[in-house]
C-alpha cells in the first residue's frame, strides 16, 4: 500500500521536490555514460535518425505523417536533452557522422586546400565553384545605373 502526498503539506512537497531532482540527476548521468563511448553516441545518432529528427516526416497521407510527427517528438527530445545538457558530445557526435558517411573522394585535397588559403582548389572565392562566374568588385557597383544625379 502507498502513501498518498499531499501538496497542501511542506514534507510531502520537500520529498516530491527531492524525488523530482534526483530523477533527473540520474537522467542526466545516464546521458552522460550512453555518450562517453563510440557506440554510445552512435546508438543515439541513430536513434535521432530513424526518428527523422533530421529529416521530414511528410508522406502526403495524414495519419502516417502524425505518426511520423510522434516518433520525431521522442528524437526531439533525445536532441534537445543532449543539447542542454551534453552540447559538446552532440558536435562530437556530427563530426563522427561526418566521418563515417564521407569517403575520401566527397573530401578536398587538404594539401591543396591549405596552399590556396583555406579555399577549395579552382574555387575564386570561398563558396564559389571555379565554373560560376566571378561577380564584379563591390566598387564598380553602381546603383543608377550610370544616370547622372542632379
Amino acid at each position: 500500500m502507498t502513501v498518498q502526498q499531499n501538496a497542501s503539506r511542506i514534507k510531502d512537497v520537500r520529498k516530491a521536490e527531492k524525488s523530482a531532482q534526483r530523477y533527473e540527476t540520474e537522467r542526466v548521468e545516464g546521458l552522460r555514460h550512453l555518450t562517453s563511448t563510440y557506440g554510445g553516441r552512435l546508438w543515439l545518432w541513430r536513434q535521432m535518425e530513424e526518428a527523422n529528427v533530421f529529416s521530414s516526416t511528410f508522406t502526403g497521407e495524414a495519419l502516417s505523417s502524425a505518426f511520423n510527427e510522434g516518433t520525431r517528438a521522442r528524437g526531439l527530445a533525445m536532441l534537445a536533452d543532449l543539447m542542454l545538457h551534453l552540447p559538446d558530445m552532440f558536435l562530437k557526435m556530427m563530426v563522427e557522422h561526418n566521418d563515417r558517411t564521407s569517403t575520401s573522394a566527397d573530401l578536398p585535397d587538404r594539401n591543396a586546400v591549405a596552399a590556396t588559403g583555406g579555399h577549395p582548389v579552382g574555387a575564386g572565392e570561398p563558396g564559389r565553384s571555379a565554373d560560376e562566374p566571378e561577380l564584379p568588385f563591390a566598387a564598380d557597383y553602381d546603383p543608377t545605373g550610370g544616370a547622372a544625379l542632379n
